[in-house]
């Protein structure tokens, strides 16, 4: 299904693909607009935290993400794998905090940080995916009730703030949100923009955003897709030590 939306100046082409009877809550949207002088192309892909289960996935160093995903086994369940954010020059450590499955992977604390997103809780009446502030919520509080966290980069800070100031500096953007519904958001931006300039964008559509992170940019940021027929393919051939892999709940 194709929706053209015209608003002012700006022309939105919009490409949604539902996908709701292969994993209940699971949207694809390819949005092209002009903005900032630029011809845009963002892909989003919303997901409903209850349907699906969240991994942290430590890939080999010989191996690509779109290899993970074709492969036989386990990993072949998921749908879904991308950047779990930024790692060290050792090409193996996160920049900030991740505990995977209640093994703490990187113990510090990021100081400039600010966005921690959470699952695999412990605890029964708490979301079963969240992306916290941390300058709201202190990082002890959270690893002490999930066993699974991974400390980002904040660009939108919850109840839609942009956290960045105008900067000359650009890239594509990879990066993860969740909008007032507590859906996942996963928004994949070729066009290089500058923070602030992307924050305003992804806000200025009806994503119904609350916050986002930053999971990494330009060539690094890589994002594979692949349910039935369908599948969208943005691996660069670069090595990704860390990913988050999607993958349906199993009832």
């Amino acid at each position: 299904m194709q929706k053209v939306i015209n608003c002012a100046a700006i022309f939105i082409t919009t490409v949604i693909f539902s996908f709701s009877d292969l994993i209940p809550g699971f949207d694809y949207k390819n949005i092209h607009l002009n903005r900032y002088g630029k011809s845009i192309e963002l892909d989003i892909f919303k997901i409903n935290p209850d349907s699906i289960d969240v991994d942290i996935i430590n890939l080999d160093r010989n191996k690509t993400i779109k290899a993970l995903l074709e492969e036989e086994g386990k990993a072949a369940e998921y749908f879904l794998v991308c950047n779990a954010g930024m790692f060290d020059v050792d090409y193996k450590t996160s920049m900030g905090y991740m505990k995977k499955n209640g093994k703490v992977l990187n113990s510090k604390d990021h100081p400039h940080y600010h966005s921690v997103m959470a699952f695999d809780p412990l605890l029964p009446d708490i979301p079963s995916f969240y992306i916290y502030d941390t300058d709201i919520t202190p990082l002890d509080s959270i690893i002490s009730i999930y066993d699974s966290v991974i400390e980002n980069l904040r660009l939108i800070k919850r109840n839609g703030q942009n956290r960045w100031p105008e900067q000359s500096k650009s890239w594509s953007e990879l990066a993860i949100g969740q909008d007032i519904y507590n859906n996942i958001l996963i928004i994949y931006c070729h066009n290089s923009l500058s923070m602030f300039e992307f924050n305003n964008l992804i806000l200025s559509l009806p994503l119904e955003l609350s916050t986002v992170q930053h999971l990494e940019g330009n060539t690094p940021a890589q994002l594979y897709f692949k349910i039935e027929k369908y599948k969208i393919d943005y691996d660069n051939g670069e090595y990704v030590p860390n990913l988050i892999g999607f993958k349906p709940k199993k009832f």
